[in-house]
């Protein structure tokens, strides 16, 4: 069961990289982030491999928004970021298929849901805080948000590591829980 789910895995980071070719690059670094911060929080073996795979699929569901949205370089505008924040929901669904049946990895697709909340309370889906959201989601947020920064993309530049550091600090118990920027 572990291993086809592992290659549906591959195929849909493959897809997502035809849409977007830094989705795929970025799926990857998400996991490793993850990965890092759940070794440095002592996270079991079992913890580590749930948290890599949300890390790993988190934005799957930008596979079913459209490329000129998930690519434009200019500002989205507030209909079309609506559209692009569906893409957690999307997530999930798709994670809950591939694996909500396998046993340890149920939780998957709810970490994978709640990815973009934020710690105060202004993020999406739902508009969840502090400790209504499960930790391993504020991984996979805080990751995801460091790969950004140091990533170069079509309406943003590369961060250099200080200013990374310098952002997470600034959105300490604001965006990002304050035990992962510490």
């Amino acid at each position: 069961q572990i291993s086809d789910a592992i290659n549906l895995m591959e195929i849909f980071i493959d897809i997502l990289g035809h849409k977007d070719p830094y989705l795929s690059n970025h799926s990857y670094n998400v996991a490793n982030w993850c990965k890092e911060i759940g070794m440095e929080l002592g996270f079991s073996k079992e913890e580590l491999n749930e948290l890599t795979f949300a890390g790993l699929l988190h934005d799957i569901g930008k596979s079913m928004i459209d490329s000129k949205l998930l690519s434009k370089a200019a500002e989205l505008t507030e209909e079309e970021y609506q559209i692009v924040k569906r893409h957690s929901l999307y997530s999930e669904k798709i994670v809950k298929n591939i694996l909500g049946h396998i046993e340890g990895l149920e939780d998957i697709p709810e970490i994978v849901k709640y990815h973009h909340e934020r710690y105060d309370g202004k993020g999406y889906p739902i508009g969840l805080k502090k400790e209504e959201v499960p930790l391993k989601s504020y991984i996979i947020g805080i990751s995801d948000a460091i790969d950004a920064m140091l990533t170069d993309r079509p309406y943003s530049k590369a961060k250099p590591i200080n200013a990374v550091i310098r952002e997470l600090y600034r959105n300490k118990g604001k965006q990002f829980h304050p035990q992962l920027v510490e």
